[in-house]
């Protein structure tokens, strides 16, 4: 909903691109960030863009949480963001890979 029906909702109902917070309705790319995987992602879809339930750590780097299934919403609790994973991408520790914050994503209040 946040990624995809809130900007077009906004959009269509006579908002900006900036929307009402800013960041809320920029396409990904303005509002993604390179991080430092601390995870291995060994077996991506080859057919789509994956959106994996994250968390920046205290150092910086961004861990998932273990369960990435969609009825996972211990997972959705806990993260802080989503790391965006093209399609066909292995991932190893190390690789910077973008990460959207969840509060990027929000508008404020």
């Amino acid at each position: 909903f946040l990624l995809l029906l809130r900007p077009l909702l906004w959009r269509v109902a006579g908002g900006g691109m900036a929307g009402v917070g800013g960041a809320a309705c920029l396409p990904l790319s303005a509002v993604q960030q390179p991080r430092i995987a601390a995870f291995s992602w060994s077996t991506p879809d080859v057919r789509r863009t994956e959106f994996l339930r994250a968390r920046v750590m205290p150092d910086g780097q961004v861990a998932l949480h273990p369960q990435q299934q969609s009825a996972a919403l211990a997972a959705v609790a806990w993260a802080d963001g989503f790391v965006r994973i093209a399609p066909g991408l292995v991932v190893n520790p190390g690789d910077s890979v973008p990460y959207l914050p969840v509060s990027a994503l929000q508008l404020p209040g």
